[in-house]
Order: C-alpha cells, then structure tokens, then sequence
C-alpha cells in the first residue's frame, strides 16, 4: 500500500509540479506587466469567482468524489457520473441567468466589468467543476498516467491561449481569464466522450447519497469561503487594490506547498477510501499522515529563510519590502493543509454537516479581525486575520477528528509537537532570513537531517539500515548499468 501510495504521489508530482512550472512561468511574466492595482483587481475576480461557485456548483463535487467508488456496476457509475453532469449544468443555467440579472449589484461589489470578461467569469464555476470531476474519476480510477496526460495540456493550454491574446491586444484581465477558462477543454470534451451519453438522464435515486453529502457540506463551505476570501475583499475595500495586490504576489510563494502537497492527498485519500476499514490500517494511516506532515515541513522552511530572495526573485523588486508577510501566509498554509487531512476523518464518519462549526467560526473569527486590523495594519493585518482563523480552525478540526473516528486519529500531542515544532523552525527560519545565503543554506541542511531521521523513524527504519539499502541499490544500479554497457 505504501508502494502504490508513493508511486501515485510520484506521478501525480510531475504532472503538477510540470504544469505548476508553465503556469507559475507565466505567473512570474503577468507580475511584471501587470501594476500593484492590477494585480489587486486579479485577486478580487478570483474572489468573485469562489463567492459564485458557491451558488453555482454546491460543492457536488466533493459528493461525486465521497461516492463514485460506492457503486460496484460500472453502468451505475455511467449513470451517475451522467446524472451528476446533467444536474450541475441546469443548476449553472439557472444561477448564471440570476447573475446576470444582478450584474449592477456585482460591479459595486466589485468594480465595473465589461460584459465579456463577465461573461468569462459565470461559465468558470461549471467548466472547473466538471474538470476537477474529471480528474477526480480517473484518480479514483487510478488511472494516473491520464491524470498526468489531462494535466499537462491544461497547463499548456492556459499558457499559449493567454500569451496569444495578451499578444492580439485583447485587456489583459480578460486576456488572463480567457486563458483559464481554455485550459477545462479538454478534461470536459473526454468527460463527455467516456458517458457516452446517449440520452438525458436525472437519476435522483443514485445521485440522493451524494446530494445529501454535498448539502450538509454548503454551510460549511460557506464559512469557507469566509475564511478564504473576505480578508481579500476586505483589504481591497478597506485598504486600497495596491495592498490587495501585495498580498495577492507574496502569497504566490505558497504555490510551492501546493505544487508537492496537492500530489501528495490526491495519492493519499483514494488509499484512505480503499483501505480505512481494513483491521489495522490506523498503522499505516499514521504513516501516511507522518509523511505528508513532514513533507510539508520540509518545503516551509527553504521558502521561510529564503522568502525575501524568492519574492524579489520571482514577483518583482517592488514587492520585497512586505515578504515578511510571508512567514504568516506559510503558517495559514501549514494550518489549512492539515485541516485538509483533518477532515477526511469526518468525510468517513459521514459527519459533513459538523464542518460548519470550524468554517464558519473561523469565517466570523476573520471577517471581525479584518474590521479591527486592516484599517490600521494593512496587508499585515489582513494576513494577522487570516492566521488566527485558520489556527482556530485547525484547533476545531482536530478535535472532531478524534471524536467522529478515533480509529484514524494520530493523537493530541505528536499533532500539537508536530504544530509547535513546526511553527518554532519557521519563527527561526524567517529570523535569519537577513543572514547570509551560506548560513541559510546550513541551517535548512541541519534542519533536513533531522526530518530524514524522523521520516525514517517514522517508517521504522534505522538510519544503518537505511544506509545498507541504499548502499545495496548503488551496488544493484552499477551492476545492471555495467551489464547493459
């Protein structure tokens, strides 16, 4: 199981981590173009996007994930991955016609937009949900070879369409939105060529699990969203685009913990949804869990030393000056990938309905942080805001996770040491980031150490023997090497 986990991860890793490449490239070239103000008003049609996916999508999804494996029949699953479609596209028609109707209201909200970049921002809800089903089906498929496939041209469609309408003189938002929307053509076109769909169906009876699932999760995305986005729109309302747009390109560091740790639980929960009742999967579970932490770790703290580098290095001169918000924005994200794996324990319990307890609290917890931070701290303030929300929410979900399924509950105190360590090495990490390179590079050396001995404790593994094995792979690879001369 281990095996099959770590190549899952493997692949999964390079098809993100080459798609990451093309897209952040081109991430690194728009910095640059585009003014603080412009990349402020990119980080609130973002916003916008994610408020209105809520409306438009209801977090199906995440039902047709819980449940695609549960059908047996492989004409159950056409039918329900068909009715899934269907139900998700009436539900778009109609929120997407309301919408339009509520265009005014949404311009003040936001700021004025033209009707076609608009027009791109109603249909990106569908065609990123039923990509992101797609890959989901073949994930669950194990079919990783065509997740890498699908990946990678998504990737290169959102870099040639958005360089090729930024070079025809097309506004640059829509440009960059346009190239976003292009990139969910493929998955769609061969989600719809593996339904084949020959007739319209609406199956309520296998669809039911799912939708209830799905709903008990809406308020819960709800405080989601809260906690995700109103910090943004709060700083561009309360302060100015320009500082909406600082935090927009310092956050963009983060897409390193993203780039290795989204692989990592898209290989780690179809493991968890196979194997969870088998006696003695806590074992391995544990282990799972202890590798994705430190893995996790282990990409903090290079980008916590090195954050000033990387944020002048990679969104510009004019944005150096604020990278110490970073250090806040790696401890959000170390708080919100554990939560990620946190959760998992309620999606098997079957208790999606309790999200909103940690959502919404921290949703509340940070809109009311923002109102009292923003106007006199700023982007600080807002990344502040968004730091003790996610704290509490962590704090929330490991408790329930140990309540609704103690069977895969790592324990209170190695995930508070675990919290506790990890928040200490980034507090020193950033505290020498105006060292010098060669001592930076030293200490995350010293720091690697440590975490390789205790990934291999963690797997049970002495370091001794961890050196023989590896001694005897050298002397494995040179043989055959020689034989193949």
């Amino acid at each position: 199981m281990i095996k099959s986990f770590v190549k899952s991860s493997a692949l999964y890793f390079a098809a993100n981590a080459l798609s990451k490449v093309m897209t952040f490239s081109l991430w690194i070239y728009l910095a640059r173009i585009l003014s603080m103000e412009e990349m402020g008003k990119w980080s609130l049609l973002n916003v916008t996007i994610t408020v209105i996916s809520f409306f438009m999508t209801l977090e199906l999804v995440a039902g047709f994930n819980r449940f695609y494996l549960e059908f047996t029949s492989a004409e159950e699953r056409r039918r329900f991955e068909v009715s899934f479609v269907n139900l998700l596209v009436l539900i778009n028609l109609a929120t997407g016609l309301a919408l339009w109707a509520g265009k005014p209201l949404l311009d003040r909200l936001v700021f004025p937009m033209p009707p076609w970049l608009f027009g791109l921002l109603l249909a990106m809800p569908l065609t990123n949900t039923l990509s992101g089903a797609y890959l989901c089906k073949l994930r669950l498929d194990n079919r990783v070879f065509q997740v890498l496939a699908v990946t990678l041209l998504q990737a290169l469609l959102y870099l040639t369409v958005t360089l090729i309408a930024l070079r025809a003189g097309m506004e640059k938002l829509q440009a960059i939105f346009l190239g976003l929307l292009s990139q969910n053509i493929v998955p769609i076109v061969l989600q719809l060529a593996s339904m084949r769909m020959r007739a319209f169906i609406l199956d309520f009876k296998l669809l039911r699990p799912a939708l209830t699932f799905s709903l008990y999760l809406l308020p819960s995305l709800f405080g989601a969203y809260l906690t995700m986005v109103s910090g943004k729109y709060l700083l561009g309302k309360l302060g100015d685009a320009a500082s909406l747009g600082i935090l927009e390109a310092n956050g963009k560091l983060t897409m390193f913990l993203a780039m290795f740790m989204d692989p990592m639980y898209l290989a780690t929960t179809p493991v968890i949804y196979r194997h969870y009742k088998e006696a003695g999967f806590g074992k391995r579970y544990a282990q799972l869990m202890g590798i994705n932490g430190l893995a996790l770790l282990a990409l903090s703290l290079p980008i916590a030393a090195f954050s000033t580098e990387l944020v002048r290095i990679i969104a510009g001169e004019q944005y150096a000056g604020h990278a110490g918000v970073v250090l806040m924005l790696l401890t959000v994200s170390l708080f919100s990938f554990l939560s990620r794996y946190l959760a998992i324990n309620e999606h098997l319990a079957k208790k999606t309905q309790y999200d909103i307890i940690p959502e919404l609290g921290s949703g509340i917890l940070n809109i009311g942080l923002c109102f009292l931070l923003i106007p006199k701290y700023g982007v600080w303030g807002a990344a502040g805001a968004m730091t003790l929300a996610y704290a509490l929410r962590f704090g929330i979900y490991l408790v329930f996770a140990e309540r609704f399924f103690p069977s895969l509950f790592v324990g209170y105190r190695d995930s508070l040491l675990f919290v506790g360590g990890s928040l200490l090495l980034l507090g020193l990490n950033h505290f020498l980031s105006d060292a010098g390179v060669a001592l930076k590079a030293a200490l995350c050396l010293a720091e690697y150490a440590i975490l390789l001995w205790i990934f291999l404790k963690r797997l049970g593994i002495s370091p001794a023997s961890a050196w023989e094995l590896t001694q005897a792979s050298l002397i494995g690879w040179r043989a055959r090497h020689r034989n193949g001369a």
